[in-house]
């Protein structure tokens, strides 16, 4: 075990993430080793064949790592970083919507939902039972044939696709790109979960 007391500079930071690297299952002996030699003790990165510890070794190691479940959240590698942000965000009802922004003090005319004017604009009603979120939700289902079942909020989505697997295969070929969807119980959420409630916000942020 290393006292964190005992490093300096760039090395004492690293210990101090322990537990969130724990959380990914990477071992804080695996990027802080300790070595000795003639001369003392020695720290050693063993992310890099130099030693040396660099920021991009470590981020392509965090990025390629086993997915982690938070709740009814799939960190997974094969979605983009920012879709997985999104979605976590929008599970805690962190996006930018009226009902939030007015919770933090900005003033607002009115917190109605610019879409459809009839119920107040939080992080559930824009994804999820907004009519317009309602119409994207339900074509996104039937094209991929599947049941979703009663949702009202974000937590009901990610709650209905669990599950399911779907894996997106994208086979290339000279002539022409196929996609084809495949069942599967190692991946979860990666096409419902990530494109409707990022592409879809954007859009409608564009439409209002």
């Amino acid at each position: 075990m290393y006292s964190q007391k005992s490093l300096t500079g760039v090395w004492n930071n690293i210990a101090g993430i322990k537990k969130a690297l724990g959380k990914k299952e990477i071992s804080i002996e695996f990027v802080l080793s300790k070595q000795h030699t003639t001369n003392g003790e020695s720290w050693r990165c063993c992310l890099s064949s130099t030693g040396k510890y660099e920021v991009h070794d470590l981020r392509h190691r965090w990025d390629y790592t086993t997915s982690v479940m938070d709740g009814q959240i799939s960190w997974l590698k094969e979605v983009p970083l920012k879709v997985n942000c999104f979605i976590w965000r929008a599970k805690m009802g962190r996006i930018p919507v009226a009902v939030e922004l007015a919770r933090r003090g900005v003033v607002l005319e009115n917190l109605t939902c610019p879409m459809c004017n009839e119920y107040e604009e939080d992080s559930n009603h824009v994804l999820v039972d907004c009519s317009y979120a309602r119409s994207v939700c339900e074509g996104v289902s039937r094209w991929c044939d599947i049941q979703l079942g009663p949702i009202h909020t974000v937590k009901d989505v990610l709650g209905s696709i669990s599950q399911w697997g779907v894996v997106l295969h994208i086979c290339l070929s000279e002539s022409a790109s196929k996609l084809l969807f495949v069942p599967s119980s190692s991946m979860r959420q990666p096409l419902l979960t990530a494109s409707n409630p990022g592409r879809f916000y954007s859009n409608r942020l564009e439409k209002v």
